[in-house]
């Protein structure tokens, strides 16, 4: 049966107050190309605001960013409090203004739609505002490896035991090469095998969403081919390789910005790669955490107990342990990575901790009779 424990007392004289610093944030993009509304190197800016009150900034609104090698595609990211937007033309530099021409009022999607395209091809000037739609960002090309130079990276063209792992810069990635028998860049393409041999992507600024890999004329049709994410595939196996692009769609929940991915030869073949083409979409803005939980090893580990700055980072107002072994356990909360800064909470609400207890110090202490998840709920 499932158990809350509340606590009170001590730990209710734990107030906070929270400031704008700490706001989760929403990522919203608009595209305007339209000439009339381009015309003079406009720009666009973004006026926001919640139940008629408290908007983001007096009208026309903030200047949005332009998205770099995108045409008329700006972003900005907007406190999550904020419901409804209006898309403004601005000047694009300077003291802002109003230049005349706006979007209707529109609703900012919850559903994962985060761009609004501006559609009306013919100038709308003051209300009642021009139309458009919501669409989740289009993914876009953002890096290109080329690897069909001979000698162009510095990656041997020649030998026969070129294992590695070494890694090489490839238009500005670096690359890392491991050969299970070789590895060796020909005229047109990189030659790399067998089974198990892997090339390894740097940690990239954005959400990847497709890795495309073009083979030369001569590569096997047999060669079988993934993207991995450590051990775990995170794409589609391909087979044959010789004058085709494999297109990977990467697994939604492994599209995070920073994941290392490896093309990895999952086949008794070489594959010959004259290209390799990685699309994604800008990140989202990293939310920041609310709170820190550092706590005993039986919590976090060997290593990691009571350290600050290997605690726990939660976004929410709760936080989920999941499959605690029984024992006994004892945590902080705190609001930096600090000892100074500690938190207190209302509930822990899982398979039956027992004997939950505070200390003058804010730690709190629980004891599991047997395995089970516990939730800590933080004090408002």
């Amino acid at each position: 049966m499932r158990k809350l424990f509340s606590i009170l007392g001590a730990l209710l004289l734990c107030t906070v107050v929270w400031t704008t610093a700490n706001a989760e944030t929403q990522r919203v993009y608009c595209s305007m190309t339209q000439s009339w509304w381009t015309a003079d190197a406009a720009a666009v800016a973004a006026y926001a605001w919640t139940d008629g009150v408290d908007p983001n900034a007096a009208w026309p609104g903030v200047r949005m960013n332009a998205v770099a090698g995108e045409d008329g595609l700006w972003y900005i990211d907007l406190d999550t409090k904020y419901k409804k937007v209006i898309f403004t033309r601005v000047n694009a530099s300077g003291t802002i203004a109003d230049w005349g021409a706006k979007t209707q009022d529109q609703t900012i999607p919850t559903d994962g739609k985060d761009l609004f395209t501006i559609t009306s091809s013919s100038a709308v000037w003051g209300d009642p505002g021009c139309v458009g739609s919501w669409s989740a960002q289009s993914p876009k090309l953002m890096a290109v490896l080329d690897l069909s130079g001979a000698t162009d990276w510095g990656i041997p063209t020649y030998g026969s035991d070129n294992k590695g792992p070494e890694t090489y810069t490839v238009n500005g990635y670096g690359i890392t090469l491991a050969a299970q028998t070789n590895y060796k860049q020909n005229s047109g393409y990189l030659l790399i095998g067998k089974s198990g041999s892997t090339v390894t992507f740097p940690a990239f600024t954005w959400k990847t969403t497709k890795i495309s890999v073009s083979g030369s004329s001569s590569a096997s049709e047999a060669v079988k081919q993934n993207i991995f994410v450590g051990d775990d595939a995170v794409s589609t196996e391909t087979t044959g390789a010789k004058n085709v692009t494999n297109k990977y769609e990467i697994s939604e929940s492994k599209q995070a910005a920073g994941t290392i991915y490896q093309l990895k030869v999952t086949s008794a073949a070489n594959t010959q790669i004259s290209k390799i083409q990685i699309f994604g979409v800008a990140a989202d803005a990293p939310v920041a955490p609310k709170y820190y939980i550092t706590g005993n090893e039986a919590l976090l580990g060997k290593g990691n107990a009571w350290d600050p700055e290997k605690a726990i980072a939660a976004t929410a107002d709760s936080y989920k342990f999941e499959a605690l072994p029984a024992g006994d356990y004892q945590l902080l909360v705190l609001l930096d990575k600090s000892w100074t800064n500690k938190k207190g909470f209302s509930d822990l609400t899982g398979e039956a901790p027992a004997g939950v207890t505070t200390d003058k110090d804010n730690n709190i202490n629980f004891t599991l009779a047997k395995a089970g998840d516990v939730t800590i709920t933080f004090n408002a």
